[in-house]
């Protein structure tokens, strides 16, 4: 299953948080979560798993042709399998390790600056049905309108600053060695592989998706952030290098990681169990 887009959607996740002064260590969290834009991010998730998925059925050759009874109930199992409230208490414990009170101040002071409003405004319109049909409809126009040489790259420096593809790469990959992990768990004990061989078939492949999703990330990036300024993209640039910054990204991507392992594995699970009782009516 080609999850290429639904990583590419969270990697697009951006440096933005607002976080309130509370006593409360779950509700300044809580805070964190909202303000940043990983509320959103997390609740259109479910989304993006379905759209790739709906994606999916259209590259099943007719010869090959699944039930559309397996395609529904898959679909009924992805806003379980991937619920936004189960992948939110992973995301949280990151988020409670990862940052000093220090660190979380000193992201209050950025984003209560006007470009600390802005990036996180305009970041958001991406998560959405909508949303992302604009993005891609922009990323298709690329070739008539190219960006300057500067916002070229800015766009670069960005992807480095983030791991964007890198971090990208390896969403993709735990979602599909998840699911095929799943799927090879409920084989009889004696043909259990190793984590090694179910991801060799991903690795082959590696250096041409890297190069598709750092293309695709570069320009999603010129899309998103076109009504920033160079300037306001400079110091944009330059708010991600502080060791603030740098910490919360790292525990949200930590978060994340493990989120999507979660959720991909329980989806795997399905993916089985829906096959097996397809199976069995059919032979009854």
């Amino acid at each position: 299953m080609n999850f290429l887009n639904t990583a590419a959607c969270i990697v697009l996740s951006v440096f933005v948080s607002s976080v309130a002064l509370a006593e409360d260590e779950s509700a300044i969290l809580e805070k964190l979560y909202v303000d940043s834009g990983l509320e959103i991010l997390i609740d259109y998730l479910p989304a993006s798993v379905s759209q790739a998925i709906e994606a999916e059925k259209t590259t099943i050759a007719p010869e090959d042709r699944v039930p559309e009874e397996f395609w529904q109930l898959l679909l009924e199992k992805v806003a379980d399998d991937f619920s936004p409230e189960q992948m939110k208490r992973v995301i949280f414990e990151d988020l409670r390790d990862g940052m000093t009170d220090e660190e979380i101040n000193k992201n209050i002071d950025w984003v209560n600056t006007p470009l600390g409003k802005k990036t996180k405004r305009i970041s958001e319109t991406v998560y959405s049905v909508e949303g992302a049909a604009n993005l891609e409809k922009c990323i298709s126009e690329l070739g008539v309108n190219p960006p300057s040489d500067l916002r070229s790259q800015q766009v670069k420096s960005l992807d480095e600053s983030l791991q964007a593809t890198e971090v990208g790469l390896e969403l993709i990959k735990t979602m599909q060695v998840a699911i095929a992990t799943a799927g090879n768990l409920s084989l009889p004990t004696q043909l259990h592989l190793p984590i090694e061989e179910i991801a060799e078939p991903f690795d082959l492949f590696i250096d041409t998706l890297r190069e598709q999703l750092r293309s695709y990330t570069e320009s999603s990036y010129v899309c998103i952030f076109e009504s920033l300024s160079n300037d306001e993209m400079g110091s944009y640039l330059a708010e991600l290098e502080t060791p603030h910054a740098t910490s919360f990204y790292q525990a949200m991507v930590k978060g994340l990681k493990q989120a999507v392992f979660n959720s991909s594995f329980q989806f795997g699970e399905s993916v089985v169990e829906i096959s097996e009782l397809l199976e069995d009516h059919q032979e009854i």
